[in-house]
C-alpha cells in the first residue's frame, strides 16, 4: 500500500465517519427539538392553567366582596325603615350611605 491509497482509504474512513456521526447527530437533534417543542407546549398549557387559576380566585374574591356589600346593604335598608318607618327612598338612601360612612 503506498501513500496515495493509505490516503483514499483515510479519506473513505473520515467521510463514513462523518457520515455516520451526522445521522446520529441529525437523530439527536429531531429528539432535542421534540424534547424542546414537548416543554414549550407544556409550559404553555400549564400558563393558561395558571392564568385561569388566577381569574378564577380573583372573580370569586369580588364576588364575595360585593355580595358582603350587598348583605350589608341589606342590612343598613331594613334597620333604616326600623328608625324611620315613613321615609322616602332619597331619605333611605342618605340613612343607608350615612352608616356606611358614618356608622
Amino acid at each position: 500500500m503506498n501513500f496515495t491509497n493509505s490516503k483514499l482509504l483515510a479519506n473513505h474512513i473520515y467521510l463514513w465517519y462523518n457520515n455516520t456521526n451526522k445521522n446520529k447527530n441529525k437523530k439527536q437533534n429531531i429528539v432535542n427539538s421534540l424534547v424542546r417543542w414537548k416543554h414549550t407546549l407544556l409550559d404553555f398549557c400549564f400558563q393558561k392553567i395558571r392564568k385561569e387559576n388566577m381569574m378564577v380566585e380573583i372573580i370569586t374574591k369580588t364576588i364575595s366582596i360585593i355580595y358582603n356589600i350587598m348583605k350589608l346593604l341589606v342590612r343598613l335598608y331594613i334597620k333604616s325603615f326600623e328608625y324611620y318607618p315613613k321615609t322616602t327612598t332619597f331619605c333611605t338612601i342618605y340613612t343607608i350611605v350615612r352608616y356606611l360612612f358614618f356608622p
